[in-house]
């Protein structure tokens, strides 16, 4: 069996592990995140600050909300994400990639071909020198659900990303990306 193939118990493959499995309350992407960003030594995040965090950020920047959100309602979007138990979505990953300057990689519990990563300048590919936020995530048909992953035995971030994003060359960096190299969590 090679290092990708989950297990009941591992079902983002054997080169991570769930490092956080919050409680399933709508809160479960800014726990994850939060316990990601305080690894990175970005601060002492809780689901609950980071949410306002990332929906004055959201407020506050020249990203284009409205043509992302549902009837183009950016003022009734931000209302709800800032409430408590309104479940993260993809403007919240990228608000968080932008806002902290980080990646997020997230691995889907449905197999390496759904792998996702979201970089601060939008080029959405992966960038070794980048500070990585390393998520997994269950889709709507198995509980829709974000947990937090850390690497097993020493595995790279370079590693994990590589070996499920095939059209991607490993190691990609865009000359944007950020010159602080983060293949490992601060201690």
């Amino acid at each position: 069996m090679d290092e990708l193939t989950a297990k009941p118990s591992q079902p983002f493959g054997c080169d991570v592990e769930i490092d956080l499995d919050p409680p399933k309350d709508g809160n479960c992407q800014f726990a994850s995140l939060a316990k990601q960003l305080n690894l990175l030594g970005f601060g002492h995040w809780t689901h609950s600050s980071l949410r306002q965090e990332l929906t004055s950020f959201l407020k506050t920047s020249k990203f284009e909300l409205k043509e992302f959100v549902p009837e183009r309602n950016d003022v009734v979007y931000l209302h709800q994400m800032s409430t408590n138990r309104c479940f993260g979505d993809n403007i919240t990953l990228v608000a968080a990639a932008k806002r902290f300057e980080v990646q997020v990689v997230v691995l889907s519990s449905v197999g390496a071909n759904y792998t996702r990563v979201i970089s601060p300048d939008s080029c959405d590919k992966f960038c070794i020198t980048i500070p990585t936020v390393l998520l997994g995530h269950y889709p709507e048909q198995a509980g829709k659900h974000y947990v937090s992953l850390i690497p097993t035995n020493g595995r790279s971030f370079q590693k994990i990303v590589s070996s499920r994003v095939s059209s991607m060359p490993p190691f990609l960096c865009q000359p944007t990306c950020g010159d602080s190299s983060l293949t490992q969590y601060k201690q």
